[in-house]
Order: C-alpha cells, then sequence, then structure tokens
C-alpha cells in the first residue's frame, strides 16, 4: 500500500531501465481507511498517494485499487483519498495481473467514494492489465471512477492502455469511463498519434456513462481507441463521446455500437474523426453485432457527423429509436428519443437502417 490510512501521505517512484518492483497480493494506491482500536488512521482525514513510474521503470502489480474511499470501523464517512499515477517513458511499464487461481480477475478500480484518482499515460508509457491465461467465469476490468468517486484519465504523447481480457467463452474484458455507481464520474482523453487504448479478448467493451454513472470519454488528434464494442449511457447512465480528429475501431461479436442503452448517450464526430463499426465481419457470422441509437423505451440517443472527412461506419443493420421494455432493457411507458445530424460534408454509412420501433 502506497498512502495506507485516512490522514496518510506516500509517494512510491520507479525509475531508469532495469528498475523494477514486483508485488503480489491486492495493491492500493491511497487508502482512506480508519481503526481507532488500533490507533490506524485519523477520522475525518485526506490521504495523498502518489505514484511514478519513470524512464525505462517497471511496475508489476495484482488486483489494484487507487483512492479508496472511507471505510474501516471508526470511518466518520468523511475521509478522502487523492491517488496520481503517471507512466511516462518509452519503456516504462505498469502491468497488473489477477491474483491466481480462484482470485481476483485482473482489475483496476480508479476513484471510489468521495475520493479521485487520475491516471496519466505518456511519451510511450504503458498500463497493461492483462488476464491471459485466466480460466472460468468472471470479469477483467478497468473502472475510470466508480462507487460514486471521480476518475481521470490522459493518454498523450504515444502512451497506452491495454486490457486484455481472458479468452474463455463466458469471461468479458470491460473498460467502463463513468463507472458504476450513483454520483460517479469518469473522464478519458486519448490525444495524439500512437497514443491508444485497446480493449480486447473475449466480450470486450468499451462502456462511457454505466449505470447511475456520468461518463465523458474524448479522442482526439490521431488518438485511437479499439474495442470489440462501444456503450454509451447504459441502463441510466449519460455517457458522451467526441471524437475529434481521433479514430474509435469496433470490432467485436455482440453488440458494437449502443448509444443511449436504456440511458443518455451522445456521440459527436467532427475535425475528420473516423468511427469505424465493420472491422472483423467474420466475428460477426452467427452472431448479433448490432447497432442502436437509443435502445429501450425511455432511452435518449444523439448521433452528430460534422465535416468532410468525419465519418461513422457500421456493419449490417442500424436502428434508431427502440420502445422494446424487458427486464434488462427500457423503461414501461417510457418515451425513446433518438436524433441523428449530418451536416458540412460528414458521412454516416450504414446497412439496413430502421428508424422507430412500435412498443414491444
Amino acid at each position: 500500500m502506497v498512502g495506507n490510512a485516512a490522514g496518510s501521505t506516500g509517494t512510491l517512484t520507479i525509475t531508469g531501465a532495469g528498475s523494477e518492483l514486483k508485488t503480489v497480493g491486492g495493491f492500493t494506491l491511497g487508502s482512506a481507511y480508519v481503526d481507532n482500536a488500533f490507533n490506524f488512521g485519523t477520522p475525518g482525514g485526506t490521504t495523498t498517494a502518489t505514484l511514478n513510474v519513470l524512464a525505462g521503470g517497471t511496475l508489476r502489480t495484482q488486483s489494484t485499487m487507487l483512492a479508496g474511499g472511507p471505510s474501516g470501523p471508526s470511518a466518520l464517512g468523511t475521509e478522502q483519498s487523492f491517488a496520481t499515477a503517471t507512466v511516462d517513458g518509452a519503456a516504462s511499464r505498469w502491468y497488473i495481473t489477477g491474483t491466481g487461481s480462484g482470485g481476483a480477475s485482473a482489475n483496476l478500480n480508479a476513484g471510489s467514494t468521495r475520493s479521485q484518482a487520475t491516471i496519466t499515460l505518456s511519451n510511450g508509457g504503458q498500463l497493461i492489465v492483462d488476464a491471459t491465461g485466466e480460466a472460468g467465469a468472471g470479469a477483467n476490468f478497468v473502472n475510470v471512477g466508480s462507487n460514486g468517486g471521480r476518475g481521470d484519465l490522459v493518454v498523450n504523447s504515444g502512451g497506452k492502455l491495454s486490457l486484455i481480457g481472458g479468452t474463455a467463452a463466458d469471461r468479458s474484458a470491460n473498460l467502463a469511463v463513468g463507472g458504476y455507481g450513483v454520483g460517479s464520474q469518469g473522464f478519458a482523453t486519448v490525444t495524439g498519434a500512437g497514443s491508444e487504448i485497446t480493449v480486447s479478448g473475449t466480450n470486450a467493451n468499451l462502456g462511457v456513462g454505466a449505470a447511475g454513472a456520468s461518463g465523458t470519454l474524448t479522442v482526439s488528434n490521431a488518438g485511437r481507441v479499439t474495442s470489440g464494442g462501444l456503450t454509451i449511457g447504459d441502463k441510466g447512465g449519460v455517457g458522451t463521446v467526441n471524437v475529434n480528429g481521433g479514430f474509435i475501431d469496433l470490432n467485436g461479436s455482440q453488440g458494437r455500437l449502443l448509444i443511449g442503452n436504456s440511458g443518455t448517450g451522445t456521440l459527436a464526430v467532427s475535425g475528420g474523426g473516423v468511427v469505424d463499426a465493420t472491422l472483423n465481419p467474420a466475428a460477426c457470422v452467427g452472431n448479433w453485432c448490432g447497432n442502436i441509437l437509443a435502445n429501450g423505451a425511455g432511452s435518449t440517443g444523439t448521433l452528430t457527423i460534422d465535416g468532410a472527412g468525419s465519418v461513422v461506419r457500421t456493419l449490417r443493420s442500424f436502428q434508431a429509436g427502440t420502445t422494446y421494455v424487458d427486464a434488462f432493457t427500457g423503461t414501461a411507458g417510457g418515451v425513446t428519443t433518438a436524433t441523428i445530424q449530418i451536416t458540412n460534408g460528414g458521412k454516416f454509412v450504414t446497412g439496413n437502417t430502421a428508424l422507430g420501433t412500435p412498443p414491444s
């Protein structure tokens, strides 16, 4: 742990080629735990924790938490933690894996209740969350802002985040910007040529604005995001994705592009940005690979494509404005709103298209 217990301050720096730290079990950067029986932590205290992986240094951790919220038998609920993690430099690496058979999957939670985490990957620095070889049911995930907290992710100047899911059919790999929990906030920026976020493996998905949360993703200046699917505004969440001169590639076998999935979602493409959901068509043989704007009764979805060179492409069919209701999708009696705006030479290329569907 770095910055362990409310009121603590801690800094960990790993710098230089050949410098490496390996940890086993859970790793925490910033804890707001309080237990007066052991004189551990300060009630109402604020923790500040800093991690730097620089100039070719390497950090290897397992299941990881950044900026944990108030906890422990003596916590007042007003404790806070602030965690800042930087991976900078062409050969600088931070690897996160699971804790082994029967333990936690490879995962990273950044920002929890009353707390905030910031991750910066720059100048070729990489964060790799790797579940290769994990077996059995489960999820490998990165949450940027969850459980009522805030998370910020900045990928620039050739930095890279890779979430590599397990290969078993009953596993999934999920990156959530604005993860689960009412009041959670997530912000992610990918900017500059060579700067990338990649989510791969079985059932890989990038969600922006999950249930009860809000999320914003900006991809600009030739930055690139690759995922199996992209869900914007899911199950009561509010999500916004801005692609301004950047690229989003979608190549999975499930829902590829869902904008307002029983939530409120906006996708805005401009400045020659491209969202391409036509890649890897072989993955869609015998699978759904759906693309829907405003999915489920009560949803709101907005798609704008502005400017020459700005393009959205989808594989197979595209639906706008469904009123479907079941145990997982839609609100009985809800009103769905779907809006598409294509201006100033923007292009939308799709297959069979249905605009509005009757209640079902």
